[in-house]
C-alpha cells in the first residue's frame, strides 16, 4: 500500500518525516492549528508562531524506552541541533 503524501496547508511542500515534520506539544499545536488534523511543515510552523522551534516545543515520548518521538529526532539531525541545545 503506498504512503499518502502529507502536504503543507499553507505552502503546498510535502512533508517527510526525516527533513520537515514534526511532533509538537499539544498546546504549541493548538497555537498554530485548529485542527490536529492539519498537516503544516516545520517552516509554516514557525511563521505561525513568529519564532523558530525550539526543543521545548516538541511533544514528548517515552514509548518502548525511545526518548524522542523520531521525526523529531531527524529533524534535529537534519537541521544540525546536538540535543544540548547547540549546533553542530
Amino acid at each position: 500500500m503506498k504512503r499518502q503524501a502529507l502536504i503543507c496547508k499553507d505552502c503546498n511542500t510535502e512533508i517527510f518525516s526525516d527533513t520537515n515534520m514534526v511532533m509538537l506539544k499539544d498546546a504549541i499545536w493548538k497555537k498554530v492549528s485548529d485542527s490536529f488534523e492539519d498537516a503544516i511543515c516545520d517552516k509554516c510552523i514557525e511563521k505561525r508562531l513568529g519564532r523558530n522551534i525550539t526543543l521545548s516545543d516538541f511533544k514528548p515520548s517515552s514509548i518502548n524506552g525511545v526518548e524522542m518521538i523520531p521525526c523529531n529526532q531527524f529533524w534535529l539531525i537534519y537541521k544540525g541541533v546536538e540535543l544540548n541545545g547547540g549546533q553542530k
